[in-house]
């Protein structure tokens, strides 16, 4: 998760939430927040400080990801400030004093009600009710493509998986790509697939929401579903280009005027 919180107001949430077994990131400042969201984005994301950053952020959170949890710590001195901030886009609002626990508790409540699937409550010790590390921040959001797809496994000979609840795809030798809401809604659908492979067809009726749909016109007949499936290509296309930036070569394959596949012994 992310967590907004100025240098000047030190890193006493990120630690406590990191204390309770968050994989929790603290940023500096809205550009920080808004750039690490960008090129990760996290299911959950704590505002603290300055409320006016805070309406700001969840505003345009929000604006990005209609399932995202968001949770806001600050010093409000009315009902209206916490009205505000729900009216913003913010799911729960807690006083500035908020102790650890209660946040990390909060952030547990917040992953159940997004669909995140079961989560353990952290321990008054620090570690998850179940001695896991590794559960807090990892709650995920609806895809936002279709309805929500099984998280599978890669091919099972070469290890391809998907781990953190579909956030991160898994490469054989071990190399780890942070997904977007959209590559990891495709993945998941793909890997899902019978044969691993999914046709046009499929793309049309569960990944139509990729793009933004364009109106129907003479010349495009199909309206939305042809600028989803140009929005599934480019999207394709940046997660390539993402992959082998980090070195990861993807057994993905496109294959004209059908669909996509993910290719077992590439």
């Amino acid at each position: 998760m992310l967590v907004l919180q100025s240098q000047h107001q030190g890193d006493s949430h990120t630690a406590a939430l990191l204390h309770h077994g968050f994989h929790a990131l603290r940023c500096a400042s809205l550009t920080d927040l808004y750039r690490c969201y960008d090129e990760s984005p996290r299911p959950l994301v704590v505002l603290a400080g300055v409320l006016d950053h805070a309406y700001m952020a969840s505003t345009r959170l929000r604006a990005m990801d209609a399932g995202l949890g968001i949770v806001v710590v600050g010093a409000f001195s009315s009902s209206d400030e916490r009205v505000r901030a729900m009216q913003c886009g913010a799911d729960v609002c807690l006083p500035a004093d908020v102790g650890g626990l209660e946040l990390a508790a909060s952030l547990q409540a917040l992953a159940r009600r997004t669909g995140s699937g079961p989560v353990s409550a952290p321990a008054p010790g620090g570690a998850a009710a179940d001695g896991s590390a590794d559960l807090g921040g990892m709650a995920s959001p609806s895809p936002g493509i279709g309805s929500e797809p099984p998280i599978a496994n890669g091919p099972a000979d070469r290890g391809w998986r998907l781990l953190d609840s579909g956030w991160t795809l898994a490469s054989p030798l071990g190399k780890r790509l942070r997904l977007t809401t959209s590559e990891r809604a495709f993945l998941s659908h793909l890997l899902a697939a019978p044969g691993r492979r999914l046709s046009r067809d499929d793309l049309i009726a569960s990944l139509g929401k990729v793009a933004r749909p364009s109106s129907r016109s003479r010349d495009d007949p199909l309206g939305g579903v042809s600028a989803s499936l140009r929005g599934v290509d480019v999207m394709v296309c940046r997660l390539r280009r993402k992959a082998q930036e980090q070195g990861i070569s993807l057994p993905l394959r496109a294959v004209y005027r059908w669909g996509y596949m993910f290719v077992e012994d590439a």
